[in-house]
């Protein structure tokens, strides 16, 4: 069963019209797409597990960092 998780960027940096997408791909490695409202292409990466772990590792360092 495929599974897609969207995300909005946030009003206060205008980006709330852009989607980031996140899900298995056939080849089963994570890929994070994002989709600008006014660009016609997409933009994608893709990640092994061992990779998205130390992203997911990455991410939750700087939100520990963040004020508030």
């Amino acid at each position: 069963m495929a599974y897609v998780l969207n995300f909005y960027g946030t009003e206060n940096t205008k980006t709330d019209k852009n989607v980031l997408e996140v899900y298995v791909n056939i080849q089963n490695e994570i890929t994070v797409s994002i989709k600008e409202e006014d660009v016609e292409h997409l933009t994608y990466i893709s990640f092994d597990k061992q990779t998205a772990i130390k992203l997911v590792k990455e991410l939750k360092k700087q939100i520990s960092l963040m004020e508030g």
